[in-house]
């Protein structure tokens, strides 16, 4: 599937993903494995973590996971809670992670959405999409 993609295929690599316990491992050489492997699999890259500029949007941070569980508690959410990404003054966290539509401002109003595909009718979400998401959360 992922040659007949059209774009540049960057991995944010999560849970499922067969690098994944390779990319959180702390191991330098386990890291490179995955890389290697990552892009013998068609990826240009792999990354647990990525910040991007976004044309009309801004500074990005790209994770798997939420910035936190939306409540205290909620065993759902709480998992891998040392994975979480850290806000560092991104306009936006994109992630996946949780098998739900929805968005956020929970965090001390810190925007998250959630582009997994299962979201996004079986699709990856454009930057036409984000951005309209964007424009509606800030009216």
């Amino acid at each position: 599937m992922l040659p007949r993609l059209n774009g540049r295929k960057i991995l944010i690599c999560g849970n499922h993903d067969p690098y994944f316990e390779r990319m959180v491992s702390g191991d330098p050489a386990k890291i490179k494995l995955a890389e290697r492997r990552a892009k013998e699999d068609g990826f240009e890259s792999i990354h647990t973590e990525l910040e991007i500029e976004v044309e009309g949007i801004g500074r990005v941070k790209l994770n798997h996971y939420p910035y936190a569980p939306l409540k205290d508690g909620d065993e759902l959410f709480a998992r891998y809670l040392e994975l979480r990404p850290i806000p560092t003054g991104e306009k936006v966290l994109i992630h996946g992670h949780v098998h739900s539509q929805w968005f956020s401002k929970e965090h001390g109003g810190r925007l998250m959405i959630n582009a997994g595909v299962d979201t996004w009718r079986l699709r990856p979400l454009s930057v036409e999409d984000l951005q309209g998401v964007l424009r509606a959360y800030e009216h």
